[in-house]
């Protein structure tokens, strides 16, 4: 698989030079176009070649993390045990993980802990032993080797200023911090958080300081700032933006760059993460999906077309 750099896009918002780096086009369907993609190939790549052959995951109820898995084992010739919370009818995101090939796997509850020991006493049950579980969030160290080698790509003129990226579980704002800190860039990372999580800083200088000591590149700086804007982890912020961005994630931090652009020290940089899906549902109406292929394309393929 190969994923292309993002393009770099400069919109006029509000008075103000905005540049949207938009990885959310590293996957077009029937990837699920999110840039946590990159860093997961490379990661179950590595596991095929020390001889996984089964790997299980858990997805929250917006998380495409699932879809990603399928895509990327369907890729590899691996099998995939997609762990979700059981709402009785499978949502769209659950719709292409089993279209590509994944198994579901239903359990009570949500949250991750619970989730994973359900779901291995599921398979147990089917005399199933998954050779490899992967982490929450799909949080693997190559996610940010793949994000640092983008920064090391990049005009450096735009790394100097201002970096807004929403925040779930942290992976892809930890890798941007590592790349930051390996080729010596200053740009403030504002990462606003996609509900109001704890000790969401920590973990994120944790994880890029994994990564620089694997890597033995200097522990990266603490040049980043949190933004709990309240959100709720569920709930989708209806704006307009003028490229594909993420209901319940991505534009939550548009949301609040709209609204702090007087603040915030040029160039200012806003990376975006994945497209807009409805979860239930997939494509409706007013949604661009990747942007790339249309509600026909899509429900031609889940029924069964290539």
């Amino acid at each position: 698989m190969l994923f292309p750099d993002p393009l770099i896009e400069e919109y006029q918002v509000n008075g103000h030079r905005v540049f949207a780096v938009r990885d959310d086009l590293c996957s077009p369907f029937p990837g699920p176009n999110f840039s946590k993609i990159r860093g997961l190939y490379k990661h179950l790549l590595r596991k095929r070649e020390d001889g996984i052959r089964t790997v299980m995951s858990q997805d929250t109820s917006i998380s495409r993390c699932g879809w990603g898995v399928s895509y990327v084992a369907r890729e590899l010739g691996m099998v995939h045990y997609n762990v979700y919370a059981d709402r009785k009818v499978i949502n769209f995101y659950q719709r292409m993980s089993h279209r590509l090939g994944g198994v579901l796997i239903p359990v009570r509850g949500s949250f991750s802990g619970a989730m994973k020991s359900q779901g291995l006493k599921r398979l147990a049950e089917k005399k199933i032993r998954p050779d490899y579980v992967c982490p929450t969030g799909i949080s693997v160290l190559e996610t940010l080797e793949e994000h640092a080698d983008l920064i090391s790509r990049m005009d450096r003129s735009l790394l100097t200023g201002s970096i807004v990226v929403c925040v779930s579980s942290g992976t892809i704002c930890a890798g941007i911090l590592y790349g930051l800190s390996k080729y010596g860039l200053d740009a403030r990372i504002l990462g606003v958080m996609s509900s109001s999580f704890k000790n969401r800083h920590s973990k994120i200088v944790n994880l890029a300081g994994k990564a620089a000591r694997k890597y033995d590149t200097p522990i990266p700086h603490g040049n980043l700032i949190m933004i709990d804007a309240k959100y709720k982890y569920s709930r989708a912020v209806k704006i307009d933006v003028p490229f594909p961005c993420d209901l319940y994630l991505d534009r939550k931090a548009w949301d609040w760059l709209e609204r702090n652009l007087d603040v915030l020290r040029p160039p200012i940089v806003f990376w975006n993460i994945g497209g807009e899906w409805d979860p239930r549902v997939g494509m409706k109406a007013d949604l661009k999906g990747d942007g790339v292929h249309g509600k026909g394309y899509v429900e031609e393929f889940l029924n069964g077309g290539e």
